[in-house]
């Protein structure tokens, strides 16, 4: 019998009287809800539930939001120079922890909730695309100077396409039970399409092209917080999968749900597009922020990036759908296969623009290029 959110927020040390607990978000994964409390309203907390079903170790998410927290208040100590973006603060329990465990053995986190903020399905214009870049830039700026030892993976094998392509090999080989494969040939061709490529930035991880970094891991865009007030981006939430890896994990996540021209919650796959000036925009806001981090190798890989993950997600969503709606949220049989056809949809849509991707990869490559020689 799952716990009542409300039983578990009398367990933390929260300010104010609770007035009411009510369902947060459209998540995937956690199960994650809004505290109210008063007298003031600003105070109010987001409670979420662990899916220990697919993080194997709680505390580790827990552990990583402390690092993070611990590292931001270093660089203010330290007067290095500022971080616009504000990220959320753990409750402790009456007795000092910071989770809360029900009867059921789940983790419970109480987090600060940002006021005042909203986030977005779909891009509106260029300018919106130039934040988000900036924002993930900043992220990651930020975060370099943290010793990737003191991370952990809260997610094993997060992003690494070949291990999904090996796990759903061993569905097909091992599972009787399968949905008819005329209900989901589409998706297998996809996935049949995109083998040759799928290891293409765990080559170069290993090669020493690209190094591991601290990452996000789900900057999607509904992740990114805008401030009523100033429309700007000031937070970057969900930090679950804060954890060593390549940012391009990051950048190819990010421009995937952000430069489909509509939302991906969309029922018309027909309508599913690519929209390129967005692309354009997101990735000049990522390097005006982050031309001092990122390296020539680093930019040369963002074609391949922006290629594989909706690839990698598709594949992640067909093989759920076969084993039965096992991993990813659904309220309906079937919506995992449809959220895979989004993805692979929007895999063909980048592919038939590769040229123009890689014209913008280009000029940002000489432009590091000449930041280079001018150093």
């Amino acid at each position: 019998m799952r716990a009542n959110p409300l039983d578990i927020a009398k367990q933390f040390n929260l300010t104010g009287d609770i007035q009411g607990v009510s369902p947060l978000g459209q998540g995937l994964i956690n199960d994650t809800f809004l505290v109210s409390t008063s007298p003031d309203p600003r105070t109010s907390v987001v409670l979420q539930r662990i899916n220990a079903n697919v993080f194997p170790n709680p505390l580790a998410i827990i552990q990583n939001i402390q690092t993070l927290n611990k590292h931001l208040t270093q660089r203010r100590n330290a007067h290095v120079k500022p971080v616009t973006l504000c990220f959320p603060t753990l409750y402790q329990t009456m007795s000092g922890a910071h989770f809360a465990l029900d009867a059921n053995g789940d983790y419970w986190r109480a987090i600060s909730y940002i006021p005042d903020t909203y986030n977005i399905e779909a891009l509106s214009d260029i300018t919106q695309a130039h934040a988000i870049g900036a924002a993930l830039a900043e992220f990651h700026t930020m975060l370099q100077d943290i010793e990737i030892s003191s991370l952990h993976t809260t997610l094993p094998g997060f992003h690494i396409a070949p291990s999904y392509l090996a796990q759903y090999d061993q569905l097909l080989a091992l599972n009787k039970n399968l949905p008819p494969l005329n209900e989901w040939m589409d998706c297998a061709d996809a996935v049949q399409r995109g083998r040759h490529h799928c290891d293409v930035l765990e080559r170069a991880k290993q090669s020493g092209e690209l190094r591991l970094r601290p990452i996000h891991g789900d900057p999607k865009l509904d992740n990114f917080l805008f401030d009523r007030k100033s429309q700007k981006v000031i937070s970057l939430i969900d930090l679950d999968t804060l954890q060593p890896g390549l940012i391009h994990y990051d950048i190819g996540d990010c421009i995937r749900s952000s430069c489909n021209s509509i939302s991906e919650s969309s029922q018309h796959i027909e309508d599913v597009q690519f929209n390129i000036d967005l692309c354009r925009s997101l990735l000049q806001g990522y390097y005006d922020a982050a031309s001092a981090m990122i390296e020539i190798p680093d930019i040369k890989y963002f074609y391949d990036a922006i290629r594989l993950i909706p690839w990698e997600l598709g594949l992640r969503f067909l093989a759920d759908h076969l084993a039965g709606d096992l991993y990813f949220k659904v309220k309906q049989r079937g919506a995992n296969l449809h959220r895979a056809r989004v993805q692979f949809k929007l895999v063909e849509e980048i592919e038939r623009q590769r040229a123009d991707i890689l014209d913008v990869t280009d000029q940002l490559c000489l432009l590091k290029k000449g930041s280079i020689a001018r150093a």
